[in-house]
C-alpha cells in the first residue's frame, strides 16, 4: 500500500523524531511504499529514514519552490517534481491509498483536512489516520467531535478518520481497512 505521510520539516523534540522512525520502519517492514515531500528535513527525515532501514521503497513528490533550500532525500526511488505546494499536495494524494499525519505545523493540517474533505464528500475513500504522539493532537480530535455534535461535520459522512498512537495500532488500521 501506498502511504502518504504528512508532517513536520521542522526540527522539533526528539520523542517526535524516535516515534515518526519507529512507524517508518514498521511500515517498511510490512511491506508498504512511503510517500512524502521528499526532504531530508525534520520529521519528514525520521521516518522516510525508518523505511529506508526496513529497505522499503519511497517515493518523494518535491517542490520548485523548495529545491534551492533542502536536500532530497538518500532512499528516494521514484522523485515527482511539483511547481508549488498546491500541486506536491495533489501528487501526494493521487499517488497514495492511505493517509497518515503526524504531529506537524499548518502544511499537516492542510494536508490532513484536504484529504478528510475529499473523503467527505465523496472523492474519494481512503484510509485517514492521525497518529496521536504523545497526546499532541488531543486538541483537534476534541475539536473534530466537537464539530460532528454540532451539526459542521455530517455523521453520514462515515468515518473520516482514525486515530493510532503507536505502530502496532497504525499497522492494525492498515490491515483493517486493507481487508474491506
Amino acid at each position: 500500500m501506498r502511504i502518504a505521510c504528512f508532517l513536520s520539516a521542522s526540527y522539533v523534540a526528539k520523542a517526535y523524531h524516535d516515534a515518526a522512525y519507529k512507524l517508518g520502519y514498521r511500515l517498511g517492514q510490512e511491506g508498504h511504499t512511503l510517500v512524502f515531500g521528499g526532504y531530508r528535513n525534520g520529521t519528514m527525515a525520521s521516518i522516510a529514514d525508518g523505511f529506508a532501514d526496513a529497505e522499503a521503497a519511497i517515493i518523494g513528490v518535491v517542490s520548485d519552490v523548495l529545491e534551492n533550500e533542502r536536500v532530497k532525500h538518500r532512499g528516494l526511488r521514484e522523485i515527482y517534481y511539483s511547481k508549488d505546494l498546491l500541486d506536491r499536495k495533489q501528487k501526494m494524494i493521487e499517488l497514495s491509498d492511505a493517509f497518515i499525519a503526524l504531529p506537524g505545523g499548518t502544511g499537516t493540517l492542510d494536508e490532513l483536512t484536504e484529504v478528510m474533505t475529499g473523503h467527505a464528500i465523496g472523492q474519494s475513500s481512503p484510509i485517514i489516520i492521525i497518529y496521536n504522539i504523545m497526546g499532541f493532537y488531543d486538541h483537534l480530535i476534541a475539536q473534530l467531535k466537537l464539530m460532528e455534535q454540532q451539526g459542521f461535520i455530517h455523521k453520514n459522512s462515515g468515518n473520516l478518520y482514525q486515530i493510532a498512537s503507536s505502530p502496532d495500532e497504525v499497522i492494525e488500521i492498515l490491515n483493517q481497512n486493507s481487508e474491506v
